[in-house]
């Protein structure tokens, strides 16, 4: 149960498999190593975050706009995920690579235009510097703490003062998810396995809209990209799905889930391998053998 101590007993050869992500300061060690094969691959899993639009002023677009010019998604993935994973710039997964629409993506990082919009919304900086002080909440899970750091010094700069509260997830999900009693929150988890699964995330009534966002023409979108079946007519509505997101910024997407599976070099057919790819669930280990 002890997480050190399971990566010395993967080290030591008395575990086969560690059964997960490794931690990321582990990671490197692991890829060197001529005894252990790990392989990785993207999922459509993210974090990303999100605002409360019942909470001004927050409901306006400026002020997300501005907060999403005041993050540097690869500095977040640098310093809090110490590159363990993807930095994220589009509103769906790169796995759907075929409904992806690069032109509708998180803006460039710019503190400067991020200022400019505060200003726009009607926010005038204290005597500190500070137009807004918010919270972020997240709930217990480490790289979310280390991420919500980084954000916190990232908006700083653009003269938002930020407050990290940290619960245990059953107060995070009644005060986030049932109260909306929060500013800003961290939120990932698995988008698919269809492209459709994003209107869990960010339609009107998807289980996951922590925000109360709604918008009907996404919902429309959302709804005829569903209905139809070929790649190539699904294409143009979540393009104008990826659009709209792009517009209301309901969500800031942060990072995509890049999952390792380290093994003993003896261990074959597990999940990630190529002699089970195509057969088995990430956590399915129904075609392992050891080649000793």
């Amino acid at each position: 149960t002890d997480p050190n101590t399971m990566v010395q007993s993967f080290y030591n050869g008395e575990i086969d498999i560690l059964g997960g992500d490794p931690p990321a300061s582990e990671l490197e060690s692991m890829l060197s190593n001529d005894s252990i094969s790990v392989k990785t691959s993207l999922w459509p899993s993210r974090i990303y975050l999100l605002f409360n639009f019942d909470r001004p002023p927050f409901d306006k677009p400026e002020v997300r706009q501005a907060i999403a010019l005041a993050m540097d998604n690869d500095e977040i993935l640098a310093k809090a995920q110490k590159g363990q994973g993807q930095s994220a710039s589009t509103f769906l997964s790169p796995v759907f690579d075929w409904a992806v629409a690069s032109e509708y993506a998180k803006p460039a990082t710019d503190v400067e235009k991020a200022k400019q919009l505060l200003e726009q919304a009607g926010l005038t900086p204290d005597k500190n510097g500070f137009y807004l002080r918010a919270t972020l909440d997240i709930f217990q899970y480490n790289v979310y703490q280390d991420i919500a750091t980084v954000i916190k010094d990232q908006l700083a700069k653009a003269g938002i003062d930020i407050t990290i509260n940290v619960s245990d997830y059953a107060a995070w999900e009644a005060s986030v998810g049932t109260e909306r009693k929060y500013d800003l929150s961290i939120l990932g988890g698995y988008q698919g396995p269809d492209v459709g699964a994003i209107a869990s995330r960010v339609g009107t009534t998807g289980p996951s809209n922590m925000m109360g966002y709604s918008n009907p023409a996404l919902d429309k979108a959302l709804a005829e990209g569903a209905a139809l079946v070929k790649q190539e007519d699904r294409k143009a509505k979540y393009a104008e799905v990826q659009k709209i997101l792009s517009e209301d910024l309901p969500i800031v997407p942060i990072s995509e889930y890049v999952g390792s599976n380290p093994v003993q070099a003896y261990v074959k057919g597990d999940p990630s391998s190529e002699e089970a790819v195509q057969h088995t669930a990430f956590s399915e280990y129904s075609y392992v053998w050891l080649d000793k």
